[in-house]
C-alpha cells in the first residue's frame, strides 16, 4: 500500500477483544468483493485501524470503512452513539461508503434499516443476504456458503469438509495478522497507530487461498495448528465478554474488560511450546497427550470449562501477568495460586485428583511443582493426593520403580474454589 500523509487514527489492536467476529465479518464482506475480483484488484483489509475494519486500494485510498457491533443490544437507542461516531470518521476522511455491522437485529418500532442511512448517511446497516444483522453463531455458515459459491464450478462442488477447512485458513490468516501488529507493537519495533494503519492483507493472499488446488496441504505444518488452538481459545473469550456483558448479574465495566483483554494478549504473545505448556497448565484434570501442535484436537478445550472457570477466575480476582515459567500466579503469603479450567461439581472431586496427579506422571506437567493451591470454580480439596488414595497401588514409573516417594510431592496441593481465592488474593 502506498504511503500516504494521513493523521493516524487511534487503534485498539493491541487490547481487540471483539477480533473473532470482527474479523469474520471482514472476512465475509472480502468474499463477497471476490465475486468480482477485477474490481477490487489490489485492494487491501485493514484491521482496527482506521475503524473496526476497512478496504483500501492500492494507493492508500479508502474504498469502505465497517464498524462491527457483537452485543446483545436491539435497540436503536443503543446504537446511535456509534453510528455518528462512524459518520464522523467517514466524513473526516471523505469516504463515502461506511457500514455498520450488528449482530443483533434493531427491533425499535418505525426505525427501518433505510431510516438509519437517511439519518446517518454516508452510513449503511449492512445486510447479509436479506437479513440486517449476523448472529455471532450464524457467521461460520454465512461465510461458508459464500466460499461454496465462489468454488463451485459444472465440474465440481466443494464438501462441507472442504469448505469448513478453507474458512478456517481465512480466520487464521487474520488472527496471524492481528498478533503480528501486536508483536510489533509489544516488541517496539513500531508504534500502535503506524503497525495497524499499514500491516495490511491484500485480498489477493484470500484468492490464494480459493484457488490453491489441495487446501488440506495448510495442514501440514505447526502453524495450522497454532493460529487454530488461539483461534479457539479467543472465540471462547468472545463468547465469555459478550455473554457477561447482556448478563445482569455479572460486574462489566471497561476496567474489567481491558483486564481480560491484556490477559488474552499474554497468552497470545506465547511461542508455540510456550503456549502446550499454559494449556497442560490450566487443565491438569484432562486426561490428555499434548505434546506436539499436530495433537491438536478441538475438543482440548472445553468452552463451558473456559466460561465459567478460566475466565471467571480471571474476571473475579485482582490482576497478575504471566510469570517466567508461563503461568499465571498469584503469591500471597509464602503460597502460590494458579487458575485453571475445573468447575466440576464437587462429588467428582477423587476423579478429578486422581486425573490431575496421572497427568502429572504421565506427561511433563510441571504446574503440579510450581503451584499448590489450584483455583477451580467450586470443587475444594485439601490434598489431591489425600483425595485419591489408591492412585499409587501396583504403579511403577516407566523404568519399573515404585512411584510411592514421588506422588508424595502432591501432599500439599489443594484445590480451592473461587470465593475462598477471592478473599484470599484481593483482600
Amino acid at each position: 500500500m502506498a504511503a500516504i500523509n494521513v493523521n493516524l487514527p487511534h487503534t485498539a489492536i493491541t487490547t481487540w477483544s471483539g477480533f473473532i467476529y470482527q474479523g469474520k465479518i471482514a472476512i465475509y464482506h472480502v468474499l463477497k468483493l471476490l465475486k468480482t475480483p477485477d474490481a477490487c484488484h489490489e485492494f487491501v483489509l485493514q484491521l482496527d485501524s482506521l475503524e473496526d475494519f476497512a478496504i483500501l486500494n492500492g494507493n492508500g485510498v479508502i474504498q469502505s470503512m465497517h464498524q462491527v457491533k457483537a452485543t446483545k443490544a436491539i435497540t436503536y437507542g443503543s446504537y446511535v452513539t456509534p453510528l455518528n461516531q462512524l459518520r464522523a470518521k467517514a466524513n473526516n476522511n471523505n469516504c463515502a461508503t461506511a457500514f455498520f455491522h450488528v449482530a443483533q437485529n434493531i427491533t425499535t418500532p418505525d426505525i427501518s434499516a433505510a431510516t438509519i442511512a437517511r439519518r446517518h448517511a454516508p452510513v449503511n446497516i449492512y445486510t447479509y443476504d436479506d437479513a440486517a444483522n449476523c448472529a455471532v453463531d450464524e457467521i461460520d455458515g454465512k461465510i461458508e456458503g459464500l466460499i461454496k459459491e465462489l468454488l463451485s464450478n459444472d465440474d465440481w462442488e466443494p464438501t462441507e469438509e472442504y469448505t469448513s477447512r478453507v474458512r478456517e485458513v481465512f480466520d487464521q490468516l487474520v488472527t496471524k495478522k492481528v498478533l503480528e501488529i501486536h508483536r510489533l507493537v509489544h516488541d517496539n519495533i513500531e508504534n500502535d497507530r503506524r503497525a495497524a494503519y499499514t500491516k495490511t492483507i491484500n485480498l489477493s493472499d484470500f484468492s490464494t487461498i480459493l484457488n490453491c488446488d489441495d487446501i488440506f496441504e495448510y495442514e501440514k505444518n505447526d502453524d495450522y495448528y497454532f493460529y487454530k488452538l488461539l483461534s479457539d481459545l479467543c472465540r471462547y473469550y468472545q463468547d465469555y465478554c459478550i455473554e457477561s456483558e447482556a448478563d445482569d448479574e455479572v460486574v462489566w465495566n471497561e476496567d474489567i474488560a481491558k483486564k481480560l483483554s491484556r490477559y488474552i494478549c499474554q497468552i497470545a504473545d506465547q511461542e508455540k511450546d510456550g503456549l502446550i505448556k499454559f494449556i497442560k497448565g490450566i487443565m491438569p484434570h484432562r486426561t490428555f497427550k499434548f505434546e506436539t501442535l499436530q495433537n491438536y484436537k478441538d475438543d482440548t478445550f472445553q468452552k463451558d470449562e473456559m466460561r465459567d472457570a478460566f475466565f471467571s477466575i480471571l474476571h473475579n480476582l485482582k490482576e497478575t501477568v504471566l510469570c517466567q515459567e508461563g503461568y499465571f500466579k498469584w503469591a500471597v503469603g509464602g503460597e502460590s495460586f494458579l487458575p485453571t479450567t475445573i468447575d466440576s461439581a464437587q462429588v467428582k472431586h477423587r476423579k478429578t485428583c486422581q486425573r490431575i496427579i496421572d497427568n502429572a506422571l504421565d506427561t511433563d506437567l510441571s504446574v503440579m511443582f510450581e503451584g499448590k493451591k489450584l483455583i477451580t470454580l467450586g470443587m475444594e480439596v485439601n490434598s489431591v493426593y489425600d483425595a485419591a488414595p489408591d492412585i499409587t497401588k501396583n504403579r511403577l514409573d516407566d523404568e519399573g520403580r515404585d512411584i510411592a516417594n514421588k506422588i508424595v510431592s502432591f501432599k500439599d496441593i489443594s484445590l480451592v474454589p473461587l470465593e475462598q481465592a477471592k478473599g484470599d488474593i484481593n483482600d
